[in-house]
């Protein structure tokens, strides 16, 4: 019998071992989740005081007429070193084709007298075909009704095949 009391006695300490370890614990975590808690709210405080800090001190239009303004700057800065580089890439604003006259034939139809790297081409155009007048090689006499601005009243083409 002295055994049987023995061992419940032990018995007893032991589970009163086991639940004072398990009412640590539980109060470990309560410690652990009220600190969590607590570092939440600061959280939570410390973003609500930055946003408030972050509010925009000039109204709206304000900021939008700033954004306009930075806007057309820049795209007029670009604009300018575009032209800039353009300039010096050898681009110049003389012109290779110049068309010196245009004569209607017909509704649809055209003689076009031009100018391509100095030399003088003849071009019929019609609907949506151009096609250069070829095989002349001689002086052709201009009427009055069909007057091309040049010096003279005559014309020398020289076309090429």
């Amino acid at each position: 019998m002295k055994l049987a009391v023995t061992l419940l006695l032990s018995l007893i300490c032991v589970s009163q071992a086991a639940a004072e370890s398990e009412m640590a614990q539980t109060k470990s975590r309560s410690q652990s989740i009220a600190a969590l808690m607590e570092r939440t709210k600061a959280e939570q405080e410390v973003k609500t005081l930055s946003a408030a800090k972050s509010e925009p001190s000039q109204p709206a239009p304000l900021q939008m007429m700033k954004a306009l303004a930075l806007t057309a700057g820049l795209f007029l800065i670009g604009v300018g070193l575009y032209r800039r580089m353009h300039r010096k890439a050898g681009f110049s604003s003389s012109r290779r084709i110049a068309v010196i006259e245009r004569t209607p034939i017909t509704p649809k139809t055209s003689l076009i007298l031009a100018q391509i790297d100095g030399q003088r081409v003849l071009l019929a155009v019609g609907g949506e075909q151009v096609s250069q007048i070829s095989g002349m090689q001689q002086t052709i006499s201009l009427s009055s009704d069909l007057a091309l601005s040049d010096e003279s009243s005559e014309l020398r083409i020289a076309c090429n095949d």
